[in-house]
């Protein structure tokens, strides 16, 4: 009996220390505070001056966008039909001077317009499928 006590007491002992190792590394780390070299007077990044700037119909959904040097792309849902959305895109783009460069109409589900300004085109594609409720639009404006 004397020797389990002996064991159960060497037990003890080890386990004691690696709670207080333990103990002490986690004390030890949480007063740690690492030395900056130098500080940081400023973040350079890409520009971000350019920004989307045709306007959304009511009531739209964001779903995604994506931006390049020379190009903007934009998706969203509304709950519009395709020919409402095209309706809304001719008078923004006619308003700030762009000119349709041309329309096509595969049906009542999708309809594809183009715009042309100087150096610029841009594409809105309104898409509507039969078991959804909503319309989805693609808008890209690409830099020549």
């Amino acid at each position: 009996m004397t020797g389990m006590l002996k064991k159960y007491k060497n037990y003890t002992i080890a386990i004691s220390i690696l709670i207080a190792l333990s103990v002490g590394s986690y004390a030890y780390f949480l007063k740690y505070e690492p030395k900056i070299l130098d500080k940081l007077k400023e973040v350079k990044g890409a520009s971000t001056s350019q920004v989307f700037a045709v306007p959304y119909p009511k009531a739209a959904e964001k779903i995604g966008f994506n931006q390049t040097s020379n190009l903007q792309q934009t998706t969203f849902q509304t709950s519009k039909n395709p020919q409402e959305v095209t309706a809304f895109y001719k008078g923004v783009f006619k308003d700030k001077g762009w000119e349709l460069d041309s329309e096509t109409a595969d049906n009542t589900k999708e309809i594809i317009v183009k715009f042309k300004k100087e150096n610029e085109r841009t594409t809105v594609i309104s898409t509507n499928t039969d078991d959804s409720d909503f319309t989805i639009v693609s808008i890209e404006i690409v830099k020549l």
